[in-house]
């Protein structure tokens, strides 16, 4: 089955790991941008080569384009959103909400230390339509996912299939 995938990093190093894996592969796009809830320039924080940060100041080491999820992918069908930006998941997700209503893709967001976004990110989604089922999966003690699994008849039927099938 024909996909394509767009990965996100403003992590310079990981950028171009990433990058050189993917290379020649037309089904997977790497940007070296990072995704937030407006459009514009942010500086870019690297802490080592796993780990960034955005900050809306000028304390990063490195400046990158920051793009809504609802403008890149304007007119375009999603079926899926990883989120795992450390800290700044609602950003995303605010500025994925109308492809988020419109596509109704499965939803991946990391929670890390934040207490808060344990309540947040499932509101939020509920809040866009309350017909998700959210989950919770912990990979580490500092690593958990929220995933939001939309409501599948709608999700199929959105997509084209038969009237009555489940």
């Amino acid at each position: 089955e024909d996909y394509l995938a767009y990965a996100y990093e403003i992590n310079r190093e990981s950028y171009d790991s990433i990058a050189s894996i993917f290379i020649g592969d037309p089904r997977v796009i790497v940007s070296h941008n990072g995704c937030g809830d407006k459009e514009g320039c942010c500086s870019a924080v690297t802490y080592n080569a796993a780990n960034s940060s955005l900050k809306n100041d000028s304390s990063g080491n490195d400046i990158v384009e920051v793009h809504t999820i609802d403008v890149e992918f304007a007119g375009k069908d999603i079926t899926y959103l990883k989120i795992n930006t450390v800290g700044t998941e609602m950003d995303v997700l605010k500025g994925a909400a109308s492809t988020i209503k419109r596509c109704l893709p499965k939803l991946a967001a990391a929670i890390f230390m934040q207490e808060d976004l344990w309540h947040k990110v499932p509101e939020f989604i509920w809040s866009i339509d309350g017909r998700y089922d959210i989950y919770f999966r912990q990979y580490a003690p500092q690593a958990t996912i929220c995933l939001a699994v939309p409501p599948s008849v709608t999700h199929y039927k959105k997509r084209g299939s038969p009237e009555g099938m489940t």
